[in-house]
């Protein structure tokens, strides 16, 4: 998978290409929680339920088996229409058909059950500053556009982009500090052992 490379948006190349920067509504859309105007949500059904990995064995642990419950996703499902976004280099029009939304911004709730809720998470025009990955292309009238590049295809909010970007980058440090703490301990002990 080639991986894009970071660009302004007033010096997009065609190709593979990420950008940062604010987006701008050409049409909104309904969500289906707060009925809010939006430019896309992603919506989820989800149900509380307990964890598979635990087993319960005793009375104790039946009474602590909330701590082994999670929400798991039964149903979700991402609209948007096409929109614009831009920072302080221009601006470049989005065709958002095929896009995934990862986001943590802008949530709504809405309880069904205990055991049951309804999630949105609505891209908005407000001051929310997004990661979109996607393929830079000309449009019929010779204009750039980004759209969908086989399996990348994706906008994020900063804050989630960051999490999850700087969390894969923890933790491969810590792995390969404990492989190096690993082969130095055995290099040490063959060297006192002899």
């Amino acid at each position: 998978m080639k991986k894009p490379i970071k660009y302004k948006i007033g010096l997009l190349p065609t190709g593979l290409v990420m950008v940062r920067g604010k987006l701008k509504t050409i049409d909104t859309i309904t969500s289906p929680i707060s009925k809010s105007k939006c430019i896309g949500y992603h919506y989820s059904e989800l149900l509380y339920t307990p964890s598979k990995t635990r087993k319960i064995r005793t009375l104790e642990e039946k009474k602590e088996s909330s701590a082994w419950r999670a929400w798991k996703s039964k149903n979700s499902k991402s609209k948007c229409n096409d929109f614009f976004i831009e920072d302080t280099s221009g601006k470049i029009r989005v065709i958002a058909k095929g896009i995934t939304i990862a986001i943590i911004v802008n949530q709504h709730e809405k309880n069904i059950t205990n055991d049951s809720k309804d999630i949105e998470y609505l891209l908005l025009e407000d001051d929310t500053e997004y990661v979109l990955v996607g393929k830079v292309t000309l449009n019929d009238e010779g204009e750039k556009v980004i759209k969908k590049n086989k399996n990348q295809f994706f906008i994020s909010d900063i804050s989630y982009y960051n999490l999850t970007n700087n969390n894969l980058i923890s933790i491969l440090k810590k792995i390969g500090f404990l492989i190096f703490i690993l082969i130095t301990s055995l290099i040490l002990y063959d060297f006192f052992k002899t």
